[in-house]
Parts: C-alpha cells; sequence; structure tokens
C-alpha cells in the first residue's frame, strides 16, 4: 500500500459511491469513462483492495470500500477547508448568485443544498427565483440567471453547458387504502378510470405522462391541477385520488407508508434532473463553489431509494 492517498482518485472514487455509477462520476467530473476507471483500478491497487463490486450494469460498495468512503468524505472537506484557510489572497467569496428553478425543487432538493452553502459561504448573496422551465430557458437566455436547475425531458441546446443530468424516475402513486393498491399490476384502463391530481399541464412530469397516453390515444382529466407538489401529496395521503410524481418527491411518505405505489406496466415515464448555465457565461469563483456543491449534494440525494 502507498504511504498516501492521491485526493483526486479519491474525489472520483467518492463521487462514484454518492452517484451509485462510474458514467454518472465522470459526467459530473468531466472526465472520460475510461479515465474515471482507469483511477479507480489504481486507487484499488495502491490500497491493495476492492473497492466495487461489479454486478451487471450497476457498481455496489465493498465493505472495504464503505469504509474508505466514510473517510474519504471526511479528508475531502478538510482539504477544501484547509486550502481555504491557506489562501490568504483569495478570500471567502462575496458575490451574488441568481438561481432559477422550478417550484417543486424549491421544497424538496434546494433548502439542505442553499443552508450548507450559506454556511460555508455566507457572503454569498443568493436569488432563488421560481418558473416554468421555459420561462427559465428564456431568462438564462438573455443572463436574467446565472444557472438553472429543472426536472424536464433531455435539453440540447447549443448554447447551455449541461453540470449535471441525473434520471428520475416518476411513480404512480396513492395511500395504501387505494382501490388500485392491490398488490397486482394496475392496467391502464382501469387507472384512466380512477380520479387523480396532476401538476399543472407546463410540469415536466404531467407532459411526460400526457404524450406517452397521447402516444396509446388515450387523455387523462384530472379532478384537480396544482403546481404546489406539497399540497398534492397531503390530498394523496388523505385518499384523495392517485397522482404521477417523481419518485424523490415522495421518498419520505413511501418509507413512512403514507403513500405506495401503484405499478403500471404500460407506462414507466421517466424524466431527468438537469443543472446548465449559458455558454457565453463567464463562470466566476462563486458559479464555480455553488455549482460543484450542488451537482455533489443533488447526485447524492437522487441516488436510487426506498
Amino acid at each position: 500500500m502507498d504511504d498516501y492517498l492521491d485526493l483526486k482518485k479519491l474525489h472520483s472514487f467518492v463521487t462514484i459511491a454518492e452517484t451509485g455509477s462510474f458514467a454518472r462520476a465522470a459526467e459530473l467530473l468531466s472526465y472520460s469513462p475510461a479515465a474515471i476507471t482507469v483511477q479507480i483500478q489504481q486507487l484499488e491497487r495502491d490500497l491493495g483492495t476492492c473497492l466495487f463490486d461489479r454486478i451487471g450494469k450497476k457498481v455496489f460498495l465493498t465493505n472495504d470500500g464503505r469504509r474508505l468512503y466514510t473517510y474519504g468524505q471526511k479528508l475531502l472537506r478538510l482539504s477544501e477547508e484547509a486550502s481555504d484557510a491557506l489562501a490568504p489572497d483569495a478570500p471567502l467569496p462575496g458575490g451574488r448568485l441568481r438561481i432559477g428553478t422550478i417550484s417543486s425543487l424549491c421544497g424538496s432538493l434546494l433548502p439542505p443544498l442553499l443552508h450548507r452553502f450559506h454556511r460555508r459561504y455566507p457572503g454569498v448573496c443568493i436569488s432563488v427565483a421560481s418558473d416554468t422551465p421555459a420561462n427559465l430557458y428564456e431568462r438564462l437566455a438573455y443572463n436574467d440567471l446565472d444557472f438553472v436547475i429543472v426536472l424536464d425531458e433531455p435539453v440540447c441546446r447549443a448554447e447551455f453547458a449541461p453540470v449535471l443530468r441525473l434520471p428520475m424516475q416518476v411513480e404512480f402513486c396513492a395511500a395504501p387504502g387505494h382501490p388500485l393498491h392491490t398488490g397486482r399490476a394496475v392496467s391502464l384502463d382501469a387507472l384512466l378510470a380512477c380520479p387523480c391530481i396532476l401538476t399543472e399541464k407546463d410540469a415536466s412530469y404531467r407532459r411526460t405522462l400526457e404524450r406517452a397516453l397521447a402516444e396509446r390515444r388515450r387523455y387523462i382529466a384530472p379532478i384537480l391541477e396544482s403546481d404546489d407538489t406539497g399540497l398534492i401529496i397531503q390530498l394523496l395521503t388523505q385518499g384523495m385520488g392517485y397522482s404521477v410524481l417523481p419518485r424523490f418527491l415522495i421518498r419520505d411518505a413511501l418509507a413512512s407508508g403514507a403513500l405506495v405505489t401503484l405499478p403500471v406496466p404500460e407506462l414507466s415515464l421517466q424524466i431527468q434532473l438537469q443543472m446548465f448555465y449559458h455558454t457565453g457565461k463567464y463562470v466566476d469563483r462563486e458559479m464555480r463553489l455553488f455549482l460543484s456543491a450542488a451537482a455533489r449534494h443533488l447526485s447524492r440525494l437522487c441516488r436510487p431509494g426506498p
């Protein structure tokens, strides 16, 4: 075993552990998949142990991998703190950041990220704008925002530089007492015959649902629409119909048993959590720090789970 750990390799290892994917980690760190694979192979050789079990297309931490992950987080955090403390010519940033996102992310994924970033960089003034994806893209194009974080179908525009693209599963969900919750697969006909609550028409996961239904010459008519996903979840737990929501939004409700998923084999829906900025934008220190923190935070929170 070598007498030191290469922090670059350790950063790659921690990112893979948090995202559950070599490919996602390579994208986040701007490496090629081959390069990040070589880094992990070298790290395993340096430490004389195997860090990941590679089963099919998935990777899992071994026992030694889990031990290293705990230390790796601490070492990377200490490295960042040391760099800040030993750079007298680089004081803590104190500029501003303008974040554009959608309402469902404002109440779920963003609060812990913003809290953590503010604690570390209290001098940075952050403004958060909530709007539809289409309006956010327009505002980004006109330099009214520094970057956007959205849930949407893959956005490929030459003027937008992607920082993060994470696939997100969209689930049909309801209270445990819902008549469709029988332990068996739900047919599309049975699903569409029941009352449902949906987000407003401009929500990306609703568009994904309606497009999938249109391909099957079907249509869905909700009994209630709202852009407040917190309200929708509350109504669902009280037994008011079913809905279609990204899994991360209902993870706590699923874990507590307040909601259950409804398996609909005819419809498998997925969108992407995406984060990008305008290619013509100068990426200053404040943006670099936040983009790095956001990429790691969102990747960790969006790992598959109950």
